[in-house]
This record gives structure tokens, C-alpha cells and sequence, in this order.
């Protein structure tokens, strides 16, 4: 059948589905059936029998008394996994939505160079701007020297929760603003000078206009940074 005006005929995201369906979901199927079954006795691949011992061991731990007890390490790194993610997710939208907002009020050349200045991170290797970012906070790195110089010897944030907040929000920032950007450039900022003309203040403004139509693009944002970010922090902790 033929689609209607201004939509496309579902057949042509067959392609792209079953490619996901492929590279995604079958190798997820395939680590969900594996987490059931035994571990071989020679140390490679696994025995067909059904198992539960993977799930206990995440919360239960065996003494070498032979008695058992409830283990806190990993629901202590699945709690931070998602504290250090909610707390990123927190960060970059509140500094994504003024930077945003202002690339999109900007003439549209300044806008290129500036939404082509966002993306230049994604040039480099993570682990690149991983590294040069840990040698800016470092005791001994420039943050370090400024705050020695004021007389805060004590100043360590290296090797910190702080430190790991800050990395995150610095790596996954590019993929909040982006998204916020693209909602907010299509946005038309007369009906925020026209609820101006009206008497509302700017937070109402804000709140009431400006912020339901750039809502698609803080969602997207919300869900490219907190889900990496968990990934990402719970990954490196197991």
C-alpha cells in the first residue's frame, strides 16, 4: 500500500531492523541463555544445565566458614553506577541548555562553525581527552597549582568521585548540547517575545513556551548520556 503524504513506507527500516536485530539483540540472547547455564569443568565454554549460581553470586556470598551472607560490592557498584550517572545526566542538561540556546539565537554561519566546534571533540580518541583532562585536574596540574598558590595545600581531587562526576560530564557534554540544539533551532523565538510583550517573566517564559518545544531534544539528550554513562562507569567497576 502506499504511504501516505509526507510519510515513508515502513519497508524501508526492514533493512536497518534486521541488522540491529543481528548485530544487537542475537548477541544479547545469546549472554542472557549463557548466564544460565554451567561453567565447563576444563575452564572453556559451558555445560547444558540450567544454573542460577551466576545471579546468586552478585548477592550472596559464600564464607570460607562454609555459611553464606548477603554481598553489598556489586549493589554497591550498581548504585553508584547510577548515582554517577544520574548526577552527570543533571550536569550536562544544566549546562547544555544556556550553550544551546545561545548557538541557536546566533546567524546561521556563526551557528555552523559553533555546532562544528561541539563536534570536534568526537576528532580525538575518548581516551585522549580522558587523559588530558585527568593532567588538568591533577595535584599537580594547573587547577593544582592555582589552588596551592591561594593556600589550599590540602587540594586533592584526583582519583575522586568528584573527579569521576567531572570526567563524565565532560566526555558525554557534546551529546546533550547536540540534541537540545536541534530542537531548539527550530524553535521560534517570536512567541517568547510575544509572551515578553504580555508581561511574563523570563523563568515563566522559560518554563511555560520555551521549554516544552526543545522537550524531544532534552529527552534524546537524557537518554544518550545516561545510559552511556552507566555503561561506561559500571563497566570499568566490574
Amino acid at each position: 500500500p502506499h504511504a501516505r503524504p509526507g510519510q515513508t513506507s515502513p519497508r524501508l527500516a526492514l533493512p536497518t531492523i534486521l541488522f540491529l536485530g543481528a548485530t544487537i539483540g542475537v548477541p544479547l540472547a545469546i549472554m542472557v541463555v549463557y548466564s544460565f547455564l554451567h561453567r565447563a569443568k576444563i575452564g572453556m565454554g559451558v555445560e547444558w544445565s540450567f544454573t542460577t549460581d551466576a545471579y546468586k553470586k552478585l548477592f550472596i556470598i559464600e564464607n570460607l566458614d562454609g555459611t553464606t551472607g548477603f554481598d553489598t560490592r556489586y549493589v554497591k557498584v550498581l548504585w553508584n553506577s547510577f548515582l554517577y550517572s544520574a548526577v552527570t545526566t543533571v550536569a550536562t542538561v544544566a549546562l547544555s541548555l544556556p550553550i544551546a540556546m545561545w548557538i541557536a539565537t546566533r546567524k546561521e554561519s556563526v551557528r555552523n562553525f559553533l555546532v562544528a566546534a561541539v563536534t570536534l571533540p568526537f576528532w580525538i580518541s575518548i581516551l585522549i581527552r580522558t587523559y588530558g583532562l585527568r593532567q588538568i585536574i591533577d595535584d599537580n596540574g594547573p587547577i593544582g597549582w592555582v589552588m596551592h598558590k591561594i593556600g589550599y595545600e590540602s587540594f586533592h581531587i584526583i582519583y575522586t568521585p568528584t573527579a569521576t562526576m567531572i570526567g563524565l560530564t565532560y566526555v558525554f557534554l557534546p551529546f546533550m548540547i547536540l540534541p537540545i540544539y536541534a530542537s531548539a533551532e527550530r524553535f521560534d523565538f517570536r512567541l517568547a517575545e510575544a509572551a515578553y510583550d504580555l508581561g511574563a517573566k523570563r523563568w515563566t517564559v522559560f518554563r511555560r513556551i520555551v521549554l516544552p518545544s526543545i522537550r524531544p531534544g532534552v529527552i534524546s539528550g537524557i537518554a544518550l548520556v545516561f545510559i552511556p554513562a552507566l555503561g561506561s562507569f559500571l563497566q570499568s567497576n566490574m
